[in-house]
């Protein structure tokens, strides 16, 4: 820019120095924004050389007869420069073309090959050929061109760099470029047919990708496709052709949402997506939003690999709603293989997900059913990861795997809805997690051809919580049958891994290692229980009220830490119930009544110990039959002191005939008073008789003398009760 100052003198002399000045100005500046087509001599003397710069704003020909030279950088703008067959184009060092602004190159070479090249043959010499956004596509075609020593910008460039426009670039050759051959940036879509490459630093074909992609696209696979930062794909769908490999920058992630798609189907060749730098986290993730569109979000026979950079809590694939994802591998992400959002439903298996430095996946308790089969070994953490604190209402199953599922939280089933677990997984449950079922729910873990694990992410009694099955739960649905369950009971001292609220159906199976107790039976429930093997548990094995005494089957019970089933007391036993002989005994606690017809049968040989001031009230119809006469039963105290508990009563209304002692230990019992005794009738007439009762606080037995002509104390032995042997009221 030339400044002029005011004039001082006013002579004629200054005056034209001034307007010459002016003129030097005007030319100078048209020069800016005018190209100079500068001819020179050959070497023979003859003007056959023209030098192009600056900008072509009007339509021009350059001819095959002269020699084209790029000096420097030339922008063509709302213009086209037609090429004819034969033509050379050379390119001073660090020299290049722009097309923009409605500018175009028509180039075609079909009588003779046209050459872009540069004035020395080394690799990178000159700069690029670039086609910008604004230019006219129509009028950008080559044909039967060549293409060499470009490229030479930087290493991430091109001899033919298209941004945004799509041009046509036809039967030609691109070589000895310093960088990539041809470099496509964000959402151009140029015709490139029938093209070949030699001597290329870079990729022969580089797609840049980042932004907001909204048109249909497909990315060939002869082609690197580059995601240089972030991506979304909306409302149209990309396809990938197989065998294509994409490349992510560092931090970049491709997200597919507000009905975008994608669809990458290597099924006759793999596609890659992988990182610039083959370095876990390299780049951040793949997402597939909850609004795409579904039906095309398809990831078949894929790698996925060195991404998981975006959080090493996250994931290098998240899936938040149902596409289609099998036969892939993927791995090397520095966080977890693959994300299941909790609403998420995808087609989901034949994957190998390996070397990720997580979990292979982490999901949801709702939507474990839908992870299929696949190799999910070798990852850090060997464990599929289950988010918890969710209610499934929908059916599902939860396959078998090379890894254990891992619960996390409390989970509920519910709504009609039944969890299958297969028969052979193993399921870990972290600290304080459980399983509750509900409302029509159901559980079934059939382990009968395979044995079911139910574990700890520690091997910890009582580190998880408890498997319950609520008194709405569905009975038929709710099984555990060869199952191993060991390590929960941790919600409380009085709570228990399995905790059973309704007729559930618990078999042949190993309860260990709880907490508190291994099992927990309500006074409403009426479960199917036997074949089990409950040890090792902090408490005893089963703990139930006493009406559900009948319930309670043939089982191996021992080697707990309270070797005996707990029966809590304060309870009405209305239905017949047989009381099995076990391997330990049972310890009724508190109060207990036996009424409305209903007998309690206690089989020959077992053993009851009672609380502290406990006692059985047999009324109302009810009966209770103790008939040791194969092998002697025995009524104690949990601790062996005179009147530790209280009695055996057997009131006015009780059923006679299903009134029955015979053959029995009675002792440490009468404590309910000095007039008291272990064994109270009132005025009717049970059966008392070949037993042993001793060491009570009071009388060994008291009875109404209008009970009859029964002789209870010659058909029975007393030792030892401090008040003596017999009260006759």
């Amino acid at each position: 820019m030339y400044e002029i100052k005011e004039l001082v003198k006013d002579t004629f002399s200054e005056r034209i120095v001034i307007f010459l000045s002016l003129a030097f100005l005007f030319v100078a500046l048209q020069s800016c924004d005018q190209v100079t087509n500068n001819e020179e001599d050959d070497d023979n003397g003859n003007g056959n050389i023209v030098y192009h710069q600056s900008t072509i704003n009007s339509n021009e020909t350059w001819t095959s007869d002269k020699l084209h030279v790029i000096d420097g950088w030339l922008n063509i703008e709302s213009a086209t420069v037609t090429i004819e067959a034969g033509t050379v184009v050379e390119f001073t060092a660090g020299a290049y073309i722009q097309v923009r602004t409605g500018g175009g190159i028509l180039a075609d070479g079909s009588n003779g090959s046209i050459i872009f090249t540069g004035q020395t043959e080394q690799k990178g010499y000159w700069d690029f050929i670039k086609f910008e956004d604004d230019a006219n596509s129509s009028q950008c075609q080559f044909l039967n061109c060549v293409f060499k020593y470009g490229g030479g910008k930087d290493a991430n460039s091109a001899i033919l760099i298209i941004n945004g426009s799509n041009p046509s670039i036809q039967n030609s050759t691109v070589s000895h470029s310093g960088s990539h051959g041809i470099l496509i940036n964000d959402a151009a879509d140029p015709e490139l047919m029938d093209l070949s490459f030699a001597e290329i630093t870079g990729n022969n074909i580089q797609n840049t990708h980042s932004g907001y992609l909204k048109k249909t696209m497909t990315w060939k696979a002869d082609q690197v496709h580059l995601i240089t930062s972030w991506l979304y794909i909306e409302e149209k769908t990309v396809t990938i052709e197989a065998g294509a490999t994409i490349q992510l920058a560092q931090g970049a992630e491709m997200i597919v949402r507000e009905g975008g798609g994608l669809i990458a189907d290597g099924s006759t060749n793999a596609i890659t997506f992988t990182g610039t730098t083959q370095q876990a986290g390299y780049w951040d993730y793949l997402e597939i939003e909850d609004d795409a569109n579904f039906n095309d979000c398809k990831l078949i026979n894929c790698v996925i690999e060195y991404g998981g950079g975006y959080s090493d809590e996250g994931a290098m694939l998240y899936v938040e709603g149902d596409p289609t994802i099998t036969n892939s591998i993927i791995r090397h992400s520095a966080s977890n293989g693959v994300l299941l959002d909790k609403g998420s439903e995808p087609q989901f298996s034949q994957n190998t997900i390996t070397s990720n430095a997580l979990s292979p996946i982490e999901g949801h308790f709702t939507n474990a059913g839908f992870i299929g089969s696949g190799t999910y070994t070798g990852n850090t953490n060997d464990f599929i990861y289950l988010n918890g604190g969710a209610y499934l209402q929908k059916d599902a199953t939860w396959l078998k795997h090379d890894v254990p599922y891992r619960l996390n939280s409390w989970n509920y089933v519910e709504n009609s809805s039944i969890l299958t677990l297969s028969p052979g997984i193993t399921a870990e449950m972290a600290d304080g997690a459980d399983i509750t079922v509900r409302d029509g729910g159901g559980l079934v873990a059939d382990g009968s051809t395979e044995q079911i694990t139910i574990t700890s992410s520690i091997q910890q009694n009582g580190y998880w919580d408890y498997i319950e099955f609520e008194d709405n739960a569905s009975d038929v649905n709710s099984k555990l049958i060869n199952c191993i369950v060991e390590y929960g009971g941790g919600y409380g001292d009085n709570s228990a891994a399995i905790i059973i609220e309704n007729n559930a159906r618990v078999k042949n199976s190993t309860i260990r290692y709880s907490g508190a107790h291994g099992v927990k039976i309500d006074d409403a429930a009426g479960p199917d229980f036997s074949g089990n093997i409950i040890t090792g548990n902090d408490k005893s094995p089963v703990n139930g009220a006493f009406e559900i005494v009948g319930y309670i089957g043939d089982c191996t019970y021992t080697g707990n830490a309270d070797d005996f089933i707990l029966l809590d007391g304060g309870s009405y036993l209305k239905e017949n119930a047989t009381l099995l002989k076990q391997d330990v005994p049972y310890r009724v606690n508190s109060w207990n009544y036996v009424e409305d017809n209903a007998t309690l049968t206690i089989e020959a040989g077992t053993h009851i110990e009672f609380g502290s001031g406990a006692d059985i009230t047999v009324r109302n119809g009810g009966g209770l039959i103790a008939d040791g006469t194969s092998e002697s039963i025995t009524f104690t105290g949990a601790v062996k002191q005179k009147g530790f508990w209280d009695y055996i009563e057997f009131d006015s209304d009780a059923a006679d005939a299903n009134c029955k002692l015979i053959n029995c230990v009675l002792e440490y019992g009468g404590g309910y008073g000095s007039n008291s005794a272990i064994v109270w009738l009132d005025s009717n007439d049970p059966t008392i008789e070949d037993n042993s009762i001793r060491y009570s606080s009071s009388y060994g037995l008291s009875y109404d003398d209008a009970n009859g002509t029964r002789d209870y104390e010659s058909n029975n032995t007393f030792t030892d009760n401090d008040a003596g042997a017999v009260r006759v009221r």
